[in-house]
Order: structure tokens, then sequence, then C-alpha cells
């Protein structure tokens, strides 16, 4: 068996020199230089070429490819529209299909209490606003709570808003992005502007499942606020609960959420 083995790894290396003296390399310099120039590789023509395909290959990913319909397209016009809630109709979620009519606009309203332990504690309250279908405004508040030995209670708030992008928008599944503005005060403040990711799963009715984060740097240091939550739809209200990460450097709190919300 050793034997065999020692035949095996001798004939796969063997293989991979042969291999590589084929000319793999030179074969792909081949490929994209341009023999009309004896070899040698051409200047501008081809760098503007590749950064144009790399900047529309960017903005198809970030926005919409060519073969989607408009994010912006008229309700009348078959465009894309909002449900009244969740679940309203069907196994929908937040959004309706392409020349499936809908609402043009949407809100939603949210709080909840978390607590990582009996020392450290808090409340979060959030606000989303869309104005179309692939729009939104959303503020978010944090206010953390930590007990002393001292018996003193300490206090530290967290507070963002910015503007995000539902890059996907499918009756089952939300994805978004976006950037905006960070603040974070205790006997200071401190400002920063922020980036934003989320997604929706409205897998199955009255059940949804939802992720986001806010991150940014504040002062050199990264900080991040990250939630995960269950959430259960009854018409316009639901419940929920989750988990809330928040990341400020090299500290971390990591608590368990339980909150309501409703949508407008």
């Amino acid at each position: 068996m050793k034997r065999l083995f020692t035949i095996v790894f001798i004939t796969v290396i063997s293989f991979g020199i042969s291999s590589a003296q084929s000319g793999t390399l030179e074969a792909i310099e081949d490929v994209v230089s341009n023999a009309d120039f004896s070899g040698n590789i051409t200047g501008g023509a081809g760098v503007f070429e590749g950064l144009y395909y790399a900047l529309d290959g960017t903005y198809q990913l970030l926005f919409f490819f060519n073969f989607e319909n408009p994010p912006f397209r008229r309700l009348d016009d078959g465009g894309q529209g909002f449900a009244k809630y969740p679940y309203h109709e069907y196994s929908r979620g937040l959004h309706h299909q392409y020349f499936d009519g809908g609402r043009k606009m949407s809100a939603e309203i949210r709080s909840h209490y978390f607590a990582e332990s009996l020392e450290m504690y808090g409340s979060h309250a959030h606000l989303r606003f869309s104005p179309t279908r692939a729009i939104s405004i959303e503020g978010n508040y944090f206010n953390f709570n930590e007990r002393l030995e001292t018996g003193l209670v300490d206090n530290l708030q967290f507070y963002t808003l910015s503007l995000n992008y539902y890059r996907v928008r499918t009756p089952k599944f939300n994805l978004y992005w976006g950037g905006g503005f960070i603040g974070m005060t205790r006997d200071r403040n401190y400002n920063s502007a922020c980036g934003n990711l989320g997604l929706s799963y409205y897998f199955e009715r009255p059940v949804s499942l939802h992720a986001d984060a806010q991150f940014s740097s504040i002062n050199g240091n990264f900080v991040a606020l990250h939630q995960y939550r269950l959430q259960f739809h009854v018409k316009r209200p639901y419940m929920y609960v989750g988990y809330q990460q928040t990341d400020v450097g090299n500290q971390h709190i990591n608590a368990i959420i339980g909150g309501l919300g409703i949508h407008f």
C-alpha cells in the first residue's frame, strides 16, 4: 500500500510539473497582449475598456442589472409596490411583484428591550420610511445602561440616520445597503459616517427572519451594531425576539432582545 501511494504521489507531482512547463502563464500573456504591436502590451484603450466594464459591472451589482426591471418604474406602468403589511396577501412579504400593484409608500416603527446581564441592559428604537419601493430613510437610537459596583448607573447612546437602497426586492426576500451618519454620546459626543447592510426573509406566514448592521470607524476604532430578529406578524403589528451584538474596538456587548413593531 505504501508503494502504491508513493507511485500515485510521484505521478501527480510529475503531472503538475509537466503542466507548469507547458507555458500556461505565457499563454495567458499571449491572450491579453496585442500582436499588432510586436508583442508589446497596449496601453490606454485596453485600460479604459477594462475600467469601463469594471465600473459598469459594479454599478449593475449595486443597483440593477440590465435584464432587471428598473427600480423606479411607476406603479401604473407596471412598477413594484408595497404590501399593506407582511403576509397581508398570500405569502408575500413587504414587496409585491412587478405588474402586481400595491402601495407607493411604506413605514415601520419598532422598539425593543435588551439585556446582557442584570448589570448591562438598555433599549432601542427604530423608524423606517420608504417613499418608494427601492429607497428608505432609517433612524436608530440605542440607549445602554450599566449598573456599577458603586450603585450608580452609567449611560451611553448611539444614534444613526441613513439612506438605504433595496437592492433585492422580492415577495419573499429583501436585501438593502446604504450609508449615513452615526453618533455616540457619553461624557462627550463623537460623530462619523456609517454604512448599513440588512436583509429580510419572509419564509412562512406568520414568521420572518431579519438581520441588519450599522458599521463605522469612530476615532480610529471599528464600531458595529448588529441585530438578528425572529418576527411574528399579527396583521400590522408584530412581536420579535432575537440577539443584538455591539462592538466598539475591543469592547463587546452581547444581548438578548424582545420587542414590538408595527407597519403603516
